[in-house]
């Protein structure tokens, strides 16, 4: 299987640990201002190591569902990164 297509199906899924085999542990996530949400992966020895992303993460929803392609609904993974309040 290719590697976009295990990241594909890990979130169509939402089985996330099939992303380990493919992406890098210290991957870089570009996000500039665009409508594109897979403008492009950069891969070194298998794996992952720099994803240009959109902006927002719903714009990968919005993108899958303007095409009619399927994608996994109600999935809530565990944040990657999780903010401070501070006051």
């Amino acid at each position: 299987m290719s590697i976009t297509r295990e990241i594909y199906e890990g979130f169509q899924h939402g089985e996330f640990n099939r992303w380990d085999a493919v992406i890098a542990p210290d991957v870089i996530l570009d996000s500039p201002a665009l409508r594109e949400p897979m403008k492009g992966l950069d891969i070194k020895e298998g794996k992952v190591v720099s994803w240009y992303i959109a902006a927002a993460s719903y714009d990968l929803g919005i993108y899958l569902w303007e095409r009619g392609w399927p994608a996994g609904h109600n999935r809530r993974p565990k944040p990657i990164v999780v903010g401070i309040e501070r006051r």
